[in-house]
């Protein structure tokens, strides 16, 4: 599937770039408040995964709505990792980024003629399915209530989506890919409180109502973790996440709909400073 998906590994060393500057400035953020100055999250993630969509054709035929989990036999759970980083620039103040890809590929035997975008592809045919998100944030955080137990503050900043979705087949000589970009704006609330010294629970929460040219829809997102502070500068956790994209497109380069949503529980290992 190589000609329909291509991986974006590189962005990874984008994050870890970010990571790098934010340590580097980490030492002037000393807050008065017994809360992370810099902190770098790694999470092991396998959340349970439904993707519907419809590529309509360049003269506007409606496409065929599939679901990839049941009509292209795609996995509906899959192993992923997560990377997020925050820097606390003063006692109120934070800035934070996370980053994360997942990718699916799967094999299957079409039970029904299909329309998927300009490419008809018949029933019967054996065909390769692949399907890639890229999700990165970037965001600041600002403390509309805080002590050394508690804070609830809100954010602003900007989500940056990448969803590609491919098939083929090599007998036929078919390829077809679609693929959504967008950066787009976001605002949220989030929850801390230090349960013990130890033991800190947070919630997360973002939303954004899309409705911006060509496009139409939401996208919103909910964490929630449980973290225990191993040692002064490490802690270990648990967590719950969520992802619900719904967008509905009339884009030259993207006609038609995506429903995304992933969801399920995470470990996570943190290093603060």
């Amino acid at each position: 599937m190589g000609s329909a998906i291509s991986r974006a590994g590189g962005r990874r060393a984008i994050f870890f770039v970010v990571c790098a500057c934010l340590v580097a400035g980490s030492a002037s953020a000393a807050g008065e408040f017994d809360w992370d100055r810099f902190s770098v999250t790694v999470s092991g993630y396998r959340p349970s995964v439904d993707t519907q969509i419809r590529l309509d054709s360049t003269s506007q035929a409606a496409g065929t709505d599939l679901d990839l989990e049941q009509d292209l036999q795609l996995d509906d759970s899959e192993l992923l990792t997560q990377y997020f980083a925050s820097l606390r620039i003063s006692s109120q103040i934070s800035l934070e980024g996370s980053y994360f890809e997942l990718g699916r590929a799967a094999q299957s035997r079409l039970t029904g003629s299909i329309l998927f975008g300009n490419t008809q592809f018949p029933i019967n045919l054996d065909v390769a399915t692949a399907f890639e998100a890229d999700v990165a944030m970037l965001s600041m955080r600002w403390a509309l209530l805080q002590s050394d137990r508690m804070e609830l503050a809100a954010s602003g900043g900007a989500y940056w989506m990448s969803l590609k979705a491919g098939i083929q087949s090599d007998g036929a000589g078919l390829d077809e890919l679609a693929e959504a970009d967008s950066a787009l704006p976001m605002a949220g609330l989030s929850f801390a409180m230090n349960l013990t010294r130890n033991l800190q629970l947070t919630l997360n929460g973002d939303y954004l109502p899309v409705d911006y040219d060509e496009f139409d829809g939401s996208i919103a997102s909910y964490r929630a973790g449980l973290r225990y502070r191993l040692l002064d500068n490490m802690g270990i956790g648990i967590g719950y996440d969520m992802l619900d994209v719904d967008i509905d497109s009339t884009s030259s380069s993207f006609s038609g709909f995506v429903k995304y949503r992933q969801q399920g529980p995470k470990a996570f290992l943190s290093l603060r400073f």
